[in-house]
């Protein structure tokens, strides 16, 4: 027998994420499987979110009307895909009003094995990365301006972004580790993530990543780093690949040029 019980939150509500998605948690709904048998007694439950998809601010006019407010969005959708265990909280509905950019790219869709650090991220994470901008600046929330200290720049003042090979046994593909805040040795930080060489649809042509690669770091630095140039840098880690992150760096720097002036 399958139950179901809806727990109302209460206000104020927190803005929550999951798998791309942005919602104000209102609701969770709780659903509760009896597995109980003749040798004991046992209950499988899920909790699920139910969110609004909007901030809804309703403001009178001069004359006591609401006016019509023509970007309300649905209210009251259930998550039945993601549990309470998925979700990570961005902030209070109608409170938070900024997100930084380690927070942000938290938030992106991973692609391919889940258990690599940081994310595997692919050509389908550039329009990912605008649905979660639009879908925060419903909520209100806009990018965080990073402060000048969290990059490394070279003598012209660019902004530094660190290419590295990232070769995990568990990956299909070599991967190119991108860091956006300062090389680590281990490429792990909270604003870097990782790519694959080679592109599933045209694998022998290292111009693809190289192009999706720039495009990524391009609008995440006209969201958090405004009228500000990037230059790429390989790092040789003596790998077998450092050859190719060299040419995905030139490739970037003399063909795409970031300026986000």
């Amino acid at each position: 027998m399958i139950q179901t019980h809806l727990l109302k939150a209460e206000p104020p509500y927190q803005i929550i994420s999951a798998a791309g998605q942005v919602g104000i948690q209102v609701a969770t709904l709780i659903v509760t499987e009896d597995k109980s048998t003749e040798e004991g007694y046992q209950i499988d439950t899920h909790s699920h979110p139910v969110v609004n998809y909007g901030l809804k601010t309703l403001v009178k006019d001069s004359h006591g009307f609401f006016p019509f407010e023509p970007n309300l969005q649905p209210e009251g959708a259930v998550w039945n895909k993601v549990e309470i265990s998925d979700v990570k909280v961005i902030g209070l509905a109608g409170i938070t009003k900024s997100i930084s950019l380690d927070e942000f790219c938290l938030l992106v869709p991973r692609s391919g094995d889940s258990r690599i650090f940081p994310p595997i991220w692919d050509r389908n994470t550039s329009p990912l990365l605008d649905h979660l901008h639009e879908a925060l600046s419903r909520f209100e929330i806009s990018p965080e301006l990073s402060p000048s200290e969290d990059f490394d720049r070279d003598e012209q003042g660019q902004i530094i972004v660190y290419l590295s090979a990232f070769i995990d046994n568990d990956a299909t593909s070599p991967l190119v580790n991108v860091q956006l805040s300062g090389f680590e040795d281990d490429g792990i930080n909270d604003s870097a993530f990782n790519f694959p060489l080679h592109d599933a649809e045209k694998p022998d042509d290292i111009d693809i990543t190289a192009m999706f690669i720039g495009l990524i770091v391009g609008k995440l630095a006209r969201l958090f780093m405004p009228k500000t140039k990037i230059v790429f840098k390989d790092m040789p880690l003596g790998s077998s690949i450092d050859q190719d992150i060299k040419k995905i760096a030139d490739i970037i720097n003399h063909e795409m040029n970031i300026d986000n002036s």
